[in-house]
């Protein structure tokens, strides 16, 4: 039999699109090639082959979920933006405080958010971001055990 064929019997068999059928079985139940062409009764090539085409390879899905993540990223990119003044001075710049050092990193990432959102993620300068927001996060959390820290009131 062709591919085809294949496809209408298994259609026709589980009463469902050979889209749906292959996405519940390798992205639901994550299946392998040999387990699901048992489970469907085609030859293990042509479940490969359907795998293939529905983009439902294990890179395939990686990649994928990634570029819908760089999407989403962009979007939520946008919106913070349009929320930032990055021409604005800087509040504690003249200061050698925590909190001067916490504004410096703020508007570091607000830089790397625009720089990342004209780009599309492709200047290495976007590459810092993670950097950036590890950085707060560690200010953040250094904060939180110095207002909790009875020695510091």
């Amino acid at each position: 039999m062709k591919y085809g064929q294949y496809r209408k019997v298994v259609e026709r068999e589980y009463e469902q699109s050979l889209g749906e059928l292959m996405y519940k079985l390798c992205k639901e139940e994550k299946v392998s090639a040999l387990e699901g062409a048992k489970r469907l009764g085609v030859p293990k090539e042509i479940f490969i082959y359907w795998r293939h085409h529905y983009r439902l390879e294990p890179k395939q899905i990686a990649f994928d979920e990634a570029v819908d993540e760089l999407t989403g990223r962009k979007e939520k990119f946008s919106q913070d933006l349009q929320e930032e003044n990055l021409d604005r001075p800087l509040q504690y710049g003249d200061e050698v405080s925590l909190r001067g050092f916490a504004e410096m990193i703020d508007r570091r990432i607000a830089c790397c958010k625009s720089v990342h959102y004209q780009s599309e993620g492709l200047d290495p300068e976007a590459g810092l971001l993670p950097f950036y927001e590890f950085t707060a996060e560690l200010v953040d959390e250094y904060r939180k055990k110095a207002t909790d820290d009875p020695e510091n009131k």
